[in-house]
Order: C-alpha cells, then structure tokens, then sequence
C-alpha cells in the first residue's frame, strides 16, 4: 500500500522508479482478472473513497468498465476532474459522479452522506468502497481536533458507514445485498496492540512527528482499520442485517501514497530497487484486485481478509487470496472491537446503532 517513487504514471501499464538502479513494474494479472473474475455489475451503484489516483482510480475505472454507476467521493482539487475525465475518455458511457468529500472534516463527511443518500434514493447503494487514506504523517490535528491519520483512515469512516447506511439499507431490501469494504495495510502488523489513546485528541503522547511516531500512528490507523471492518460485521450480524463487511490489503504498490508522505517508511538510503526485490512490488492495476474482491466477490464469506498471495509476509504482491485474520494481526485483544467502537462514537458526537 505503499509507492517506491513520485514519478509514476497512475493508470499506466508501467512505473519507473526513481532511484540509482531504476526498475519497471508492468501489470501483470489485472487484465485476466478483471476479463473472467469480475462479475457484470449494470445496474449497482458503488461509492468509493479517494480514486483520483492509484488504486482508488484502477477500482473506479474497473467498476465503470463493468456497467456500474460510480460516486467518486474526495476532497475538492482539480485532480478530481482531471482523473473522472481520464476516465471518461476511457469509457465513454462511464456512468460517474463526484462528490466532495473531506475526510479530515466531519462535516464534509455528512454533507457527502446527504448527498449520496439523495442520489441513492432509486435503487440504493449496493457497495460502498472505504479506500482512501493517507500515511507517514506529522502529528497534526484535523479541524475536528484528532490525528489526521486515525480520521482520514478510521473515524470518518465509520462516520460516512453511518451516514449512507439508509441507502444501504435500500439496497439489501430491493436485492437481497450490500456490502461495505473498507482498506487495511500490512502496517497493521507492524506494531503493538491497537490503543485507545490514538482515537482521542490528537497531542504529544501520541509521538513525535517524525519517525518512530509518524509510523506508529499509522500503524494504529490501519490495524483499526481491519478492527473496525470486523466490529462492523459483528454490528450488522447482531443487528440481523445481511450487510456485508469486508476487507482487503493491496500489498505493496506502485502509488502516490508513499511519495505523499511527509516521513518515509523506509530508510532513504536503500536503494529502491533493493526494496522493490525484497518486499515484491506491482502496479496499482494489479494492487486493486484485492480491494475487488472485497466489493463485489460472489458469496463472500464472514469476515475475511482480502490479499496479495506473494512476496514477503506472503502478501505484498500477486493473486488475491482469501485468509482468516493471521495469528500476528494483533487485533483481537478482548474489547478491542468495542473499544474502537466507542471511542469513535466519542469523536463524531453520535451513536451508531443499526
């Protein structure tokens, strides 16, 4: 979930990396899964988070390539446009919509719940996509007052799940389905146990803003990120609501997010291409089947994991498969599903119940 360089070129069948031994990561599976996995889905509408580029934009991109109508749901820039009319311009009957969505504002996340209800109102909303996320970032707050990271990967997540869960609703009544999918990282293992502490106000207990702090923060954002797929299947099963929950790690790949960070997960001296060998790097195509699989596989089991099969841990690259949470994934500490719940109920002012 991370990218070796600022220099890739989103969408493309290749990235160059820009280092000192400079290497080339061509897709390689995405054209055959995308032809005979993915089922036809005319007829379902699917919202996503953050798909102005990377893995976000291959998903969106998928999805309209198979018939859906897509809300693209980000924060306000020109990149928003730029990337729908790429799109567009690569299907031209490509049925999608932005909507503006801040995930650093609680406020923008309803207003965007609002709207996507509305235009959900006909059919509901049979998917909807938690992508977008951010990482390597100093301790700063958000305007709402809590770590950046833990907001944008976590608690706005929550906070948009409980905003269109009406239209959500709509759906599993008129199709029998919906699902929630939501992106986790191999940095949930990277780590100790999740901590309620980094769901409160952001401030210095929370580390420094370099390394080891920056990592450690998104560490915790991302290992509540797999907590929270898992309390909300548990919520929607308590509830008796044949919702879905879902979640996937796309391994390691060529995206913006690691060039974005404002601290680096790795030491800058290794050369990169030394990295990309190691670990097992691919494109943002091949990074989002997991992600696809989570969306939309057919009879999908209770809460399982979505990821690469290859390179190191055994999922930072390759074809999807489908793994009960690993003994090392440190989030089944007794209450750590409760916790997490609470502690965002406590951050958006709201209680979520189904």
């Amino acid at each position: 979930d991370v990218c070796s360089s600022d220099l890739p070129v989103v969408g493309s069948r290749h990235c160059r990396m820009g280092c000192c031994c400079s290497s080339t990561v061509s897709t390689r599976w995405f054209d055959n899964y995308e032809k005979e996995q993915m089922p036809v889905l005319d007829g379902k509408k699917v919202a996503i988070t953050g798909t102005t580029s990377g893995v976000g934009f291959c998903v969106a991109l998928a999805c309209v390539r198979k018939g859906a109508e897509v809300f693209a749901l980000n924060r306000p820039s020109k990149r928003v446009e730029e990337s729908l009319s790429n799109i567009r311009g690569a299907v031209p009957n490509a049925k999608i919509t932005a909507i503006d969505c801040d995930l650093q504002s609680f406020a923008s996340v309803r207003r965007c719940g609002l709207e996507l209800n509305a235009k959900c109102a006909d059919g509901g909303l049979d998917v909807l996509s938690l992508n977008a996320g951010i990482m390597g970032q100093a301790n700063r707050a958000t305007e709402d007052g809590f770590d950046v990271q833990m907001q944008t990967n976590v608690i706005a997540g929550l906070l948009l799940t409980m905003e269109v869960l009406p239209s959500l609703k709509t759906a599993l009544e008129l199709k029998g389905r919906a699902r929630v999918a939501a992106q986790t990282s191999s940095a949930r293992l990277q780590g100790g146990p999740l901590e309620a502490k980094y769901f409160g106000k952001s401030g210095p207990e929370l580390g420094s803003d370099q390394n080891p702090g920056a990592s450690t923060r998104y560490h915790h954002s991302k290992l509540g990120t797999l907590v929270f797929s898992h309390a909300l299947h548990s919520k929607f099963k308590a509830a008796n609501l044949n919702i879905k929950s879902t979640c996937a790690t796309p391994g390691y790949a060529a995206t913006s997010l690691f060039s974005n960070a404002e601290h680096h997960p790795f030491p800058t001296w290794i050369p990169q291409c030394c990295v990309t060998k190691i670990i097992g790097q691919q494109t943002a195509e091949d990074a989002a089947m997991p992600l696809l699989d989570a969306m939309f596989k057919p009879d999908v089991e209770g809460m399982v994991l979505y990821a690469p099969s290859q390179g190191l841990m055994g999922e930072m690259c390759g074809p999807v498969k489908i793994f009960k949470t690993k003994p090392t994934d440190a989030n089944f500490n007794a209450g750590s599903e409760e916790m997490l719940w609470t502690m965002c109920e406590q951050a958006i002012g709201e209680t979520f119940t189904m």
